[in-house]
């Protein structure tokens, strides 16, 4: 390339070319590599163990799929981390793969935790757009750089809120798979160079893109933690335990990562008769990791325990068999919707700032204002079209309603919520009519007109 970009030798040390074959015992005939990975095996066997037993006492008392699904997925985020990390000590060569590998599960998490929040706030996907349009939208004024100032509340929902959020998550799910994904290729092509942050290879690239999206990533979880908090039926769930737990680790390995990375760079790292450097920056590394993640299991086991799913089955809340929990546990589908959601609403001018800028354009406002129909995405959404159609049907809008309604290509999630959530006669109650509206798209999809006599006195938010 004309810039001299990914062109260069990389500038291995002196410490690493000149390191011995076979170094020293550590103790007795045991090499200090061989010792770190029996101490990371120990870990990894304990913290796997646990990380089973945890997602088995979810899959026993399988009463809502979809809050327990993302907790499963969490579940395992340690043992990922761990069993890659304690082969990446017993090859270092290998860890170059490894390490990149382990990473694309980071997101697979985080989406996890920002998913499971999302279904605390309303646990019904079809009433889930209503809910954030009659939620209280507040703002915070005043204040430099995020610290300061004061919350305002301000007139109408804030679904644009929820929105920005999603798609800042999704932003930072797809750039993280898409860069660790690159990693291994640049590691292949021998064009990553993890000793130097020299523009001439990929490393510093992947530092820096890595670190900005999941500092967009994060930030999207923290604000709707922030917001939802202030609701009781949000807060009955102990969101902060989890958020703690798990944004508590994620902290750490990137603090951790950021002060061997420069310790490497700048050769601090020196070799030992007993001690080779890459002892010290991959084997000393991913040991660590493997403790941490133990320590992280345990924590899931009082954040994330399944005591309020026990006691709906003790109640006599229907559950799958456990081969049916798992693999609702391990399907995607909603990761996979998620994401070409959050390109539908960018393509729409959605973007992650504040409440859905790019640059304050207003581009996703003036998509909304064209019609009360239009989905937040851009064209119109499925159910918006019903709903046109039914008033079409019903004399609303005095044009000739279409002989059928148009199909519903949306994904969702149409298991049975086996359980509704015990927080949820807690959420606040909203606007019956904007209730009637939803029985009379029901209505409408299972072929019948609106019955004047109908009963739409039972609201879901109400108490």
């Amino acid at each position: 390339m004309g810039l001299g970009l990914f062109n260069g030798t990389c500038p291995v040390p002196n410490s690493v070319i000149e390191e011995p074959n076979a170094e020293e015992p550590f103790i007795g005939d045991i090499s200090f590599q061989r010792f770190l990975f029996y101490i990371g095996s120990a870990f990894t066997i304990l913290t796997t163990a646990l990380a089973v037993l945890l997602a088995v006492r979810h899959l026993t008392c399988y009463v809502r799929p979809r809050e327990q699904r993302q907790i499963v997925r969490i579940a395992f985020y340690p043992v990922v981390f761990s069993l890659f990390s304690c082969f990446s000590i017993l090859d270092y060569t290998a860890s170059l793969y490894l390490i990149p590998l382990a990473s694309i599960y980071e997101p697979v998490a985080l989406a996890g935790i920002f998913l499971l929040f999302v279904e605390f706030a309303e646990p019904e996907p079809d009433l889930r757009e209503r809910y954030f349009e009659t939620l209280q939208h507040r703002r915070k004024v005043g204040g430099k750089f995020g610290f300061g100032g004061k919350w305002q509340d301000e007139q109408g929902g804030c679904p644009r809120w929820y929105h920005a959020k999603y798609v800042a998550l999704f932003i930072y799910f797809v750039a993280s798979i898409i860069i660790h994904i690159a990693e291994l290729i640049l590691q292949g092509a021998d064009r990553l160079c993890e000793y130097t942050f020299s523009l001439k290879f990929g490393n510093i690239y992947v530092i820096v893109i890595s670190d900005i999206a999941l500092g967009i990533g994060v930030l999207a979880v923290i604000q709707f933690y922030a917001r939802m908090n202030k609701e009781a039926h949000f807060k009955a769930h102990s969101p902060t335990a989890k958020l703690l737990t798990f944004k508590g680790i994620i902290a750490l390995m990137f603090l951790q990562q950021t002060i061997f990375s420069i310790l490497r760079t700048h050769n601090v790292f020196k070799a030992h008769p007993k001690i080779t450097v890459r002892d010290q920056h991959i084997g000393i590394q991913q040991c660590l990791v493997c403790l941490e993640m133990l320590l992280v299991v345990l924590s899931f086991h009082f954040s994330f325990r399944a005591g309020e799913y026990r006691q709906a089955k003790r109640n006599g809340a229907s559950t799958m068999s456990v081969f049916r929990a798992a693999g609702n546990a391990l399907n995607i589908m909603d990761l996979i919707w998620g994401a070409g959601h959050a390109v539908s609403l960018m393509r729409a001018g959605m973007g992650p700032i504040g409440d859905g800028s790019w640059k304050r354009s207003g581009g996703y406002q003036s998509v909304k204002d064209l019609n009360r129909d239009t989905s937040p995405y851009g064209g119109r959404s499925a159910r918006g079209m019903r709903m046109k159609h039914f008033r079409e049907r019903n004399g609303s809008v005095g044009r000739s309603a279409s002989p059928n309604p148009p199909p519903d290509y949306t994904y969702s999630d149409r298991r049975p919520l086996r359980e509704p959530s015990p927080y949820r006669g807690m959420q606040v109650s909203a606007q019956n009519e904007a209730f009637v509206g939803d029985v009379a798209v029901a209505q409408y999809e299972q072929g019948g007109r609106l019955a004047p006599s109908a009963d739409y006195s039972h609201n879901p938010y109400r108490a």
